[in-house]
């Protein structure tokens, strides 16, 4: 590593180095200003020798128009109420000029030009005329708060022919500036007709009509629609209308709440259990359930059962008497499985002898049996008329 010849070139340059990071951390950091967009340019108060430029811009910016005879233009005049001044409203006068002359000029705000697509601007100024009348109107514009002087705001005005005499019409556009008390002033003895190739002609003592448009830029807009010449000294005060935010919010995730279907609105398999072989259990009989020989009386002609005495099988069991007298029910119908799919046989599958040694079969679940004789034992077979199969997932 190269050692410093001295203390002081080695001073100067830690210095050098420290002041150039420090640029580059004040030009990483400060914020990139958006260049402004005009709109509403306007031209006004069209004389011979002048003429006023205004417009407004969406953020605070300075205002100019170069402006020239040619599409090369080459002079420039600033805002009336100085070069530096910064703000959404813009008028500028440019003065000095010639009359019946073709004027280019393009407006420029902070680092925006609008030269009206490439075409420029343009403005003939009127012919020279005799010296004007003085009729000095004014009033007071405030902003939507309704006492704060709206400073800065542009005033336009228009006579308006309303007794169909004088000129008819309007006349040519003028403006006026509200200076820092809310006031404007304009002399209406410079109205010029359309054209501005003569003065318009009007009452000032009354009959015809001025129509006023202000605006605020930022601060709002507003408007009268006619004030009758007798009354514009002054005329009743105006009050900017605040502008409504035109941006489109963003929706976020908190505005749009997720939808979940809950789980009682879609079934799933658990909600249909499939049998399985476990699902139809086989139910025998202890041996003491099973009548012996002793037990089972020999049925006579009288002791045939009856068409009464046929118990209904039910839909969930069946029982099948086996060839030893011990009825077995069997798994020819398969259960109805429950919602834990494990069925439990109850207690009433036990044939139970009555004292007349006729056997009883319970209202529930007891096959159908016709007692026949062999051997001396009782034995029951299930009818095929009364045996039940699944058809269809039912019972018939």
């Amino acid at each position: 590593m190269a050692m410093c010849r001295s203390k002081f070139i080695c001073s100067a340059s830690s210095a050098s180095i420290a002041f150039v990071a420090l640029l580059l951390l004040l030009s990483s950091t400060l914020p990139v200003l958006a260049a402004p967009v005009i709109s509403n340019v306007t031209t006004t108060n069209l004389r011979d020798v002048s003429f006023t430029v205004s417009w407004i811009t969406d953020v605070a910016s300075t205002g100019s128009v170069n402006y020239g005879t040619s599409a090369a233009l080459g002079t420039t005049a600033n805002d009336d109420r100085g070069a530096a001044v910064s703000s959404t409203t813009h008028h500028v006068t440019i003065s000095g000029l010639s009359p019946n002359t073709l004027y280019y000029f393009d407006v420029i705000s902070g680092s925006t030009t609008d030269n009206n697509g490439g075409s420029h601007y343009a403005v003939t100024t009127g012919p020279t005329l005799a010296l004007p009348g003085s009729d000095t109107v004014y009033g007071q514009v405030y902003k939507s708060d309704g006492t704060t002087p709206a400073t800065g705001a542009i005033v336009y005005i228009n006579l308006a022919d309303n007794d169909g005499s004088g000129s008819p019409g309007l006349s040519a556009t003028m403006s006026a500036l509200v200076d820092a008390s809310g006031y404007w002033y304009y002399n209406l003895g410079n109205a010029r007709v359309a054209d501005a190739s003569a003065y318009f002609a009007y009452l000032a003592e009354g009959g015809d009509n001025l129509r006023l448009i202000v605006s605020g830029g930022a601060d709002g807009n507003a408007s009268l629609a006619t004030v009758d010449t007798m009354n514009d000294k002054p005329v009743p005060n105006i009050y900017l209308v605040a502008q409504q935010p035109t941006s489109t919010p963003t929706p976020t995730a908190t505005n749009t709440p997720a939808f979940t279907p809950t789980p009682t609105n879609t079934p799933t398999a658990t909600n249909t259990p499939t049998p399985t072989a476990t699902n139809t259990p086989t139910f025998t009989p202890t041996p003491t359930n099973t009548p012996t020989a002793t037990n089972t009386p020999t049925p006579t002609a009288t002791n045939t059962p009856t068409a009464t005495n046929t118990p209904t099988l039910t839909a969930t069991n069946t029982l099948t008497p086996t060839a030893t007298n011990t009825p077995t029910l069997t798994a020819t119908n398969t259960l109805t499985p429950t919602a834990t799919n494990t069925p439990t046989p109850t207690a009433t599958n036990t044939l139970t002898p009555t004292a007349t040694n006729t056997p009883t079969p319970t209202a529930t679940n007891t096959p159908t049996a016709t007692p026949e004789r062999t051997n001396g034992d009782a034995q029951s077979t299930l009818p095929s008329a009364h045996q039940s199969r699944w058809r269809g997932g039912a019972i018939v």
